[in-house]
């Protein structure tokens, strides 16, 4: 008898649960880790077609982001727009590569469905990535840097 109740109770908890991980990534995307594209940052080359994007200070970066531009950024109040060329990019990415105990890598960054709508590059962890529909992207910092972006707590 316990044991029909206990099966009675946790099948449907197994599946609310699996539902409910199905509705919440549904519209998440992800990284692709890419030597191509470290090759890409690493060479300097601004990409076509794409809207840069740091976060950091502008003369020590820790993340950029190049974004397609048929996707708008909606999270952009966490990241600083950039019109670059290839001497700031080159700045930043040497900048980044010289930190003790950091090593910048690349990552595209995809839509739900693989397709890709951009480009990651850091030595940090990536933040989750979210399509809010109509080509409408959320590229987040590592939870601990948004943390470091919030004001701090008054007295």
């Amino acid at each position: 008898m316990r044991s029909c109740l206990t099966r009675i109770c946790v099948l449907p908890a197994m599946i609310l649960s699996l539902l409910i991980g199905c509705i919440v990534s549904k519209n998440m995307g992800r990284y692709q880790s890419s030597n191509e594209v470290g090759r890409i940052f690493k060479s300097y080359q601004v990409v076509p077609d794409h809207t840069y994007y740091f976060a950091g200070s502008n003369v020590d970066p820790f993340a950029i982001i190049a974004i397609d531009n048929r996707y708008t950024l909606t999270s952009a109040n966490l990241w600083t727009k950039a019109n670059i060329d290839k001497k700031q990019l080159g700045f930043w990415v040497d900048t980044m590569s010289r930190k003790i105990g950091e090593m910048p890598l690349g990552s595209y960054i995809l839509d739900p469905s693989g397709k890709r709508i951009g480009m990651f590059y850091s030595a940090r962890s990536s933040g989750p990535v979210e399509m809010e529909g109509d080509n409408k992207v959320s590229v987040y910092l590592p939870e601990e840097e948004e943390e470091n972006l919030r004001d701090p707590p008054l007295p």
